[in-house]
């Protein structure tokens, strides 16, 4: 449940996100029309929403589990970061000179800010997160050197190459792989807490006076119970009394 809602999170943000910084961005300029000239202009941002919206729609189906959810998102941070990194780089060098790209002028692509976000908000395995980051920010340095080429980008030497198009990615990839870790930790640490012995608390049912009522699943046994959890001050009351499954 709370993969499909952070997921829907995402998705969401992401959809609105390239509308605004696209479309209406554009519209407002009145450079649209020119948006449209050529593919390699408008396909990066279509295959963003196109994949945000799919996302989203998977998502909301409630047919997937958390496991197989969350890994469909990784899928989908790797398009995502493919679509951001072509959009900033397909048609951005043509006409400059080696000494115009500097990491002042080129800056941080916006696969940064994209796969930070998801590897926080998104509790992925650290295994299985990193390998999404390094696919995701090596399509930074990779697209650039495709565009060295195929003649549409200034060469670079190797000591420039590598602070304005590797350092930063390789950067990003460790501080989100450490967050990665952490969110995930975080994870276990809550299921840990929601576990009553050999009950896994799933739904609370309702809350009155006394305590909690929680729809449990027990570990080994394939029945569903409910768990009457009490509330400490009634407990001071009358210690007598303790959680009971019914």
């Amino acid at each position: 449940v709370q993969a499909a809602r952070r997921l829907e999170i995402v998705s969401t943000v992401a959809l609105i996100a390239v509308l605004v910084l696209w479309l209406l961005v554009n519209f407002l300029e009145d450079e649209l029309r020119n948006e449209f000239a050529s593919p390699l202009q408008w396909a990066p941002p279509l295959a963003a929403l196109t994949s945000s919206a799919a996302m989203l729609l998977i998502a909301r189906s409630g047919r997937w589990s958390s496991a197989t959810l969350i890994r469909i998102g990784l899928v989908y941070e790797v398009v995502m970061s493919l679509s951001v990194a072509c959009g900033a780089y397909l048609v951005a060098f043509q006409g400059l000179d080696a000494s115009d790209l500097s990491n002042d002028r080129v800056g941080f692509n916006g696969v940064v800010p994209w796969t930070m976000f998801f590897t926080v908000l998104v509790p992925a395995r650290p295994r299985e997160a990193l390998v999404a980051l390094v696919i995701s920010n090596a399509f930074v340095p990779l697209l650039y050197l495709q565009q060295v080429y195929a003649g549409a980008a200034p060469a670079l030497s190797v000591g420039d190459f590598v602070p304005i198009f590797v350092l930063p990615y390789v950067a990003n990839i460790v501080l989100s792989y450490v967050a990665a870790r952490v969110v995930h930790s975080l994870g276990v640490e809550v299921r840990r807490a929601h576990d009553l012995g050999s009950y896994r608390l799933e739904v609370l049912l309702g809350r009155g006076g006394m305590g909690e009522v929680w729809r449990a699943s027990h570990r080994m046994l394939a029945r569903p119970a409910a768990i009457k959890l009490i509330r400490r001050d009634t407990l001071a009351r009358d210690p007598a009394m303790a959680a009971t499954a019914v």
